[in-house]
């Protein structure tokens, strides 16, 4: 046992010694060094370098608010001709199956539109209807009476 015991003793020294190989020894120079380099950092120089960027990226994150205010904005300016042309054709549809002027039709909702269409139609039909013009469009000749007119065609027999 005793020659186990003197066994495991070297095994546990290789152990130790490659356990200190594997940490980094700090020494003073190291230490030195590195309150050197803290002490070289221009740290007036830093702050006013991250003052810059954080005003850079408010400005940059105020102008990304107004953009998406905008776009909210104008989405709902589209969606609102969306439905003022969707409202439009409806008006068409209704005035063309119902037989008025599409200019009289009224309604937000196509079934508002239609219900004013069948009014206004049966409206229009309870009117009464004007006399019938015979020979519409044609201009009738006015004769004026023109003493020396008539005395120039008796002369020579010109009637018009």
């Amino acid at each position: 046992m005793a020659d186990e015991a003197t066994q495991d003793v070297p095994e546990q020294v290789e152990a130790q010694a490659s356990v200190e190989a594997q940490e980094p020894e700090v020494s003073e120079d190291s230490e030195a060094h590195a309150e050197g380099e803290s002490e070289g950092t221009d740290w007036k120089a830093e702050a006013r370098k991250w003052e810059s960027r954080a005003k850079e990226n408010k400005t940059a994150a105020d102008e990304l608010e107004r953009l998406r205010a905008e776009k909210e904005e104008l989405a709902g300016k589209v969606s609102e001709f969306q439905a003022r042309e969707e409202r439009a054709g409806w008006a068409r549809e209704v005035a063309t199956s119902a037989g008025v002027p599409v200019e009289l039709i009224r309604g937000e909702t196509r079934e508002e539109m239609e219900a004013h269409a069948e009014s206004l139609k049966a409206f229009a039909s309870s009117l009464p209807r004007g006399p019938v013009v015979g020979a519409q469009g044609k201009t009738g000749q006015v004769k004026v009476a023109d003493p020396k007119r008539e005395a120039v065609q008796n002369l020579f027999g010109n009637k018009d």
